[in-house]
C-alpha cells in the first residue's frame, strides 16, 4: 500500500539555475520511478543529501535517521569503525522514494548487494572516470571495455556515471565471494590495460600524468556497503547532469 508523504518546503529551490524547486524534484522522482526502482530494491543505500540545495552544504548519509517513518525498510550492517551496527535505508517502493527526495536525498548510491545476502555481489561495474572536458576519451575506453566483456560472453550495460564518465556495470550471480570477484576483476582490468597499454591504469596502477595518461579506468567492485557503490538514475550534485543508461554508445 502507498503511504501518503508530505513535501515540505515544496518552493525551495534545490537547482536555483535550473529554478528546480523540491516539489519539482519529487515529481520527477515519481516520473522514473519504474526505471530507478529496479536499481535500488532490496539494496542497502548510501545517500548524498543537500537540504540547502545544490549550493549549500552536501553531505553523505548511511545511517537512517530515527525520526523516519516505521514503513522506511533498513538493513542492519556492522560498521567496525564505529564500533555499532548502521541502519541503511532500503528503497522498494514510491512512498520511500518520495520520502527521500522529501529529504533531499540527491544521490543515490545503492550497494552492489542485496539484503538478503550482503556477502555475495551481484554487480561489477567498470568507472571509467577521464580527465575534464575529454567525454570522447570515456567513449572510447568504454567501447574497448565492452569489446572485452563481448569476448567474455558477459551481459553488459551503460550509462553515464553522473559526472563526466561513463559505468559499464555487468550482472553476476551470487555464488562468489568478493575476493574471487575481485580476482576476476583484476583479471579484467589486466586485458583491458593489454589492449590499450599505458592509458587504462587499474584501481592498483600507479598514478599517471593526466597529460600523458588522457583518461584513467577503475575497476569497482564491493567490498562491503560503504564503499564502491553504483550511481542511481537521479539527478546528481554536481549540476544538471544525470546518470542514465545508453542504449549505444
Amino acid at each position: 500500500m502507498t503511504k501518503p508523504v508530505e513535501v515540505t518546503n515544496p518552493d525551495k529551490l534545490l537547482w536555483p539555475a535550473l529554478a528546480i524547486t523540491k516539489r519539482r524534484y519529487v515529481d520527477y522522482l515519481d516520473a522514473v520511478r519504474d526505471r530507478m526502482l529496479p536499481w535500488l530494491r532490496e539494496r542497502p543505500l548510501t545517500l548524498v543529501r543537500a537540504p540547502d540545495g545544490v549550493g549549500g552544504e552536501r553531505y553523505y548519509q548511511k545511517d537512517t535517521p530515527r525520526y523516519a517513518p516505521s514503513w522506511i525498510r533498513t538493513v542492519a550492517i556492522p560498521a567496525p569503525s564505529a564500533k555499532r551496527e548502521v541502519a541503511y535505508t532500503v528503497c522498494n517502493d514510491t512512498s520511500t522514494l518520495a520520502w527521500l527526495g522529501n529529504q533531499a536525498a540527491l544521490e543515490f548510491h545503492p550497494a552492489p548487494v542485496r539484503r538478503d545476502r550482503l556477502e555475495r555481489p551481484d554487480l561489477l561495474t567498470v568507472d571509467i572516470d577521464p580527465p575534464d572536458d575529454a567525454f570522447d576519451a570515456a567513449v572510447e575506453v568504454a567501447l574497448l571495455v565492452l569489446e572485452v566483456t563481448d569476448d567474455l560472453g558477459l551481459t553488459t550495460l551503460v550509462k553515464t556515471s553522473g559526472g563526466k564518465g561513463l559505468h559499464v556495470v555487468m550482472p553476476i550471480r551470487r555464488h562468489v565471494s568478493p575476493e574471487e570477484l575481485r580476482h576476476a576483476a583484476t583479471t579484467l582490468t589486466q586485458i583491458v590495460e593489454m589492449r590499450f597499454p599505458g592509458n587504462v591504469p587499474g584501481e592498483t596502477g600507479e598514478d599517471l600524468d593526466p597529460q600523458e595518461c588522457p583518461f584513467k579506468a577503475f575497476v569497482n567492485i564491493s567490498r562491503g556497503c560503504d564503499n564502491n557503490c553504483t550511481f542511481c538514475i537521479v539527478p546528481m550534485v554536481r549540476g544538471p547532469e544525470v546518470c542514465f543508461p545508453y542504449d549505444e554508445i
